[in-house]
């Protein structure tokens, strides 16, 4: 069975059978190998020498070609072959093999037989551009004659001497060869090279170019290898084949080389322009066999060229038709290349009309035309044509004397080019406007205000009287600019003459600036001073300064006071948030320049709000006051304080280092002073602070960011308990979002009803009988993992959302109530009320409300206030409890133990039960002090006639302990966990069952 054939890309086949059609005039033969030793082209010598022909070795592998197989082991030369090849593959270097000896067979059809040959290979590797090995080329020299000479001397007599001959002639052999296999390496390199990167149209004309014998058609025309007579028709265009006929007569007769331009037909049938050039191709005898050619796709070039033809005729077109004079020069320097004169090259019609001169110009100096030419042009033009940045003036011209507007640019470096126009009317018209509306609007002005003339020259100033006495100074006591700028003040003076001279050099005609002046006696007064051109000499430069200056010290001090008021807080006289974001920027951005670091607290006051409430704003704001004295007096002159609103403040910390321990020495004595308490007549309060902090720049960048960090640091100091501080962590981020996504999910499940009551069981300790039930809230929608009450709770109440879920929590326990009630089961049902509702002005009397819409029993219901809620303001919290308990209603005080309950307070609190908190519960069998203070509450309990509730219960020797030691009532996961109405149901009917 034939071997396939392998598939080669068609441009590698291409372009190596191009390198081999010049090798072809070699003796040696030649083989183009693959990295797999496929055949991947091959020279006509090799195809006579082997006797093979191209079409049946070409694409199949080198070893499948011989008869014998580098398997057989009488195969020494082929496993020799195999053995070079392999060499060349690892070292990556030409190879030259020993002389092999082949067998060589004829085919049949001439005559057949095998006859040995003697063979000098030689293997060359071939790189691609990438540095990848891409091909071996593998050539013979045939040596048989030499070899059978050497073989003929042996046998004779003198064999030394021959010997010696041959030897000699071997090596000399061996010599050419390795030379002539390297130039030939070289060669091959250097055309493929040549070849592959050409992007140009290769072809091969027939000796009178009647037939194209082949064409490698680059990137606009299709390859071909098949002859074609028509040529001419298929690739030239018809209005071209006239002219390339002529130039191939032309070459045809001389025998020179062939060059021409014309259109041809690309391969999507569009026409391009090409450059070809052929070059004859002779034999021995000087005749010409063949035609070798190159073509050039110069379309881009001819359409570049129509395209400058065409711009060329509108540029010309504009030249003579423009309304502006134009005209285009080229600078002359002297030896030291300062301008002195310039040529001119061209000039359009306008020019000659709007300056008179000759129209002989061009090519002449500008000062054979214009002697008195100003410096002023010639350095505007050339500093245009040195830089190539154009300029526009307005100035004179003294030979012409008129005025020009000019502007001036470059088309070609060390060239300019002008465009200007005639202005002398317009510019005398305007002047005489501008110098009639200066009278007029001094005229409108000098009522109320001072009137002064400078002259430039001298820099003397004059003026009324009223200039000077304006400012407590004596009539001319203040001569030059000079003594008016000595007045000035330092942080005002800053860029005031740089002002003055700008208008003075050209730039503008008029300034004006606000400044302080210092009077006679020492004081500063607000001034604001306005001054105009009055004339200028030849050279633009001003003559004269007139202007007036008014002193406008009452209203500068109106609006820093209303600045003041709209930056600063009314009540404590503090930065109010609007400066505390603009000077805190400055401060930071001072904190960059210096690489330094900075920190933030932002500062919330605890328990404020009851102080407000109970002893009214008056009271609430005197605080205010003393704590914004306070934090002033924690901090350096150079840290911002201030106030955001409400109970908030903010201290901004500068340049600390870089460990900022700053930032925590202030922090806690803010906690020291605000700790202190607060003596407003008659009263004696208390308030802590949390805080929050934030460093710039790890934290954050601007004012606003680090606010927000440090916002996030704040609520989690009140999270562990307040009056403390903390830092702000990433982390911190991450808890807001998840609280922001929790409160999302809040008010959704309120908007669809989404909330669940579950109920845990209250039992007697004494009898185990159920004697109620806490209502737990719960989320109940399909948003995935409800989060507990312990994370949501605190969210909704800093949300505002917790009075509504309170609401429908009392108005759903309510309903439960009365649906137990119809089956048959009479259980109270004890509520958690949160701080935030409970301190609600109107609190007992919508809980009123709510019972009497629903129609349960006070008695039915139960209200669990925690320890710390009550002890926030105690005398307020027994007013609400008393009006609760009028009601009807009992209450519990929940977490009992957790906070730092007054026991001669507590006594006067109108309480039906104590809960002792599940931290000491849990710990009873571990932890002594847990046992103390559980023992303590129960005693306390008993001897205030409290039923005693231990929550928390998980084992039996905890529920046996608790027993032991007077404890009433129990509720715990040792009997239930918090359960859905209906499961609650079920659970005490198989309790009652047991």
């Amino acid at each position: 069975m034939d071997q396939p054939r392998a598939r080669f890309p068609s441009q590698f086949l291409r372009s190596s059978e191009e390198i081999l059609r010049i090798f072809d005039t070699k003796p040696s033969a030649y083989l183009i190998l693959a990295k797999d030793f496929t055949i991947v082209a091959v020279n006509d010598a090799y195809l006579r020498a082997t006797f093979t022909r191209r079409e049946d070795i070409v694409g199949r592998p080198l070893f499948d070609v011989f008869p014998d197989k580098p398997q057989n082991p009488d195969a020494i030369a082929v496993r020799a072959l195999m053995a070079s090849l392999r060499r060349v593959l690892v070292t990556r270097a030409p190879d030259t093999m020993p002389i092999q000896k082949y067998a060589v067979h004829q085919p049949a059809e001439q005559g057949g037989g095998c006859e040995e040959r003697y063979w000098s290979p030689v293997n060359s590797p071939v790189f691609a551009a990438d540095g990848e090995l891409a091909y071996i080329v593998h050539r013979v020299e045939d040596v048989t004659d030499f070899v059978r000479m050497k073989e003929h001397f042996a046998q004779a007599v003198d064999t030394q001497s021959i010997n010696v001959q041959i030897k000699e002639f071997e090596v000399e052999m061996f010599l050419h060869a390795r030379e002539a296999a390297k130039q030939l390496r070289e060669s091959e390199a250097r055309y493929r090279a040549l070849i592959l990167a050409s992007s140009q149209v290769l072809y091969r004309m027939s000796p009178d170019w009647s037939e194209m014998r082949q064409l490698r058609g680059g990137d606009f025309i299709t390859d071909t290898e098949e002859p074609n007579r028509n040529w001419l028709h298929e690739y030239i265009h018809p209005d071209g084949q006239p002219r390339v006929q002529e130039a191939i007569k032309g070459a045809l007769q001389t025998g020179t080389v062939f060059e021409f331009e014309h259109q041809v037909r690309r391969v999507d049938g569009s026409l391009g322009w090409t450059s070809s050039r052929a070059v004859p191709v002779r034999n021995a005898d000087g005749e010409i066999i063949e035609w070798f050619g190159a073509a050039e796709d110069i379309s881009a070039r001819k359409e570049a060229e129509q395209r400058l033809r065409e711009s060329e005729e509108k540029y010309r077109t504009l030249f003579a038709n423009m309304a502006e004079a134009f005209a285009l020069g080229e600078m002359i320097h002297d030896e030291h290349g300062i301008p002195v004169d310039f040529v001119w090259l061209e000039a359009n019609e306008a020019f000659y009309r709007e300056t008179g001169l000759p129209c002989s110009i061009v090519g002449r100096q500008a000062k054979e035309f214009l002697p008195r030419l100003e410096w002023h042009w010639l350095g505007a033009f050339d500093s245009v044509a040195k830089t190539g940045r154009s300029v526009h003036l307005e100035d004179s011209n003294a030979d012409t004397q008129r005025f020009y507007d000019v502007t001036c640019f470059r088309p070609t470096p060390g060239r300019f080019a002008i465009v200007f126009r005639d202005v002398t009317e317009v510019r005398r018209t305007r002047d005489a406007l501008l110098d009639s509306e200066r009278r007029l609007a001094l005229a409108l002005i000098a009522g109320d205000s001072a009137v002064w003339e400078m002259e430039v020259a001298s820099g003397i100033i004059k003026g009324e009287d009223k200039l000077y006495t304006m400012a407590g100074y004596a009539p001319g006591e203040l001569k030059s600019i000079e003594d008016w700028f000595a007045i000035v003040h330092p942080e005002d003076a800053a860029g005031l003459p740089e002002r003055i001279a700008a208008v003075v050099a050209g730039n503008g005609d008029k300034c004006s600036f606000e400044a302080r002046i210092r009077t006679k006696s020492g004081d500063w007064r607000w001034n604001f001073s306005q001054a105009v051109v009055a004339g200028r000499d030849a050279d633009g430069r001003a003559l004269r300064l007139i202007g007036t200056h008014t002193d406008i010290t009452e209203r500068k001090l109106a609006e820093l006071r209303i600045r003041h008021a709209a930056l600063h807080d009314p009540l404590t006289d503090l930065p109010n948030r609007a400066l505390v974001f603009e000077y805190g920027s400055r401060l930071l951005a001072g904190i960059q320049r210096k690489h330094m670091h900075g920190a933030l607290l932002f500062i919330d006051l605890d328990r404020f709000k009851p102080i407000n409430d109970i002893y009214g704003h008056n009271v609430g704001d005197q605080v205010l006051q003393e704590v914004g004295k306070r934090l002033v007096a924690c901090t350096r002159n150079e840290d911002l304080v201030g106030r955001l609103g409400g109970d908030e403040f903010v201290i901004l910390l500068p340049n600390l280092d870089i460990n900022r321990r700053r930032a925590a020495v202030v922090a806690q004595n803010v906690l020291d002073r605000i700790g202190q308490p607060f003596r407003i007549d008659p009263l004696e309060l208390s308030l802590s602070p949390s805080i929050g902090i934030s460093y710039y720049p790890e934290h954050a960048s601007d004012v606003g960011a680090l606010i927000h960090a440090a916002d996030l640091a704040m609520y989690q100091a009140k999270q562990s308990g307040r009056a403390g501080y903390r830092f702000y962590n990433p982390d911190l981020d991450r808890r807001a979002d998840e609280a922001y996504t929790i409160e999302a999910r809040l008010k959704h499940v309120l908007k669809h009803g989404r909330l669940a009551l579950h109920y845990q069981p209250v039992v007697d300790i004494g009898s185990g009988q159920l004697i109620g039930a806490e209502a737990l809230v719960r989320i109940a929608d399909n948003g995935g993992a409800p989060p507990g009450p312990a994370t949501f709770i605190p969210i909704a109440e800093a949300a505002g959302l917790i009075g509504e879920i309170g609401d429908w929590v009392l108005r759903e326990a309510c309903r439960q109530h009365d649906a137990w009630l119809a089956e048959g089961l009479c259980v109270a049902i004890a509520i958690n009320v949160s701080p935030l509702q409970f301190r609600q002005h109107d609190f007992a009397e919508k809980l009123g409300s709510i019972l009497t819409d629903s129609g349960v029993d006070p008695t039915g219901l139960q209200l669990e206030i925690t320890e710390s809620t009550v002890m926030e303001s105690i005398d307020e919290a027994i007013a609400i409890l008393g009006r609760i308990k009028a009601l009807g209603i009992k209450v519990a005080l929940d977490d009992f133990g957790t906070g730092y309950s007054s026991l001669s307070r507590l006594s006067s609190l109108p309480l039906d039960k104590l809960k002792v908190d599940q931290s000491f519960v849990r710990n009873i069998e571990s932890d002594q002090a847990s046992r103390a203070v559980t023992e303590a509450i129960i005693a306390l309990g008993r001897s205030l006639k409290l039923d005693v509730i231990g929550e928390g219960i998980e084992s039996k020797d905890t529920l046996q302990y608790l027993q032991e030691h007077g404890c009433t009532q129990a509720q715990g996961y040792l009997f239930s966990q918090p359960l859905p109405a209906s499961q609650f149901v079920q659970w005490h009917r198989q309790q009652h069952m047991h």
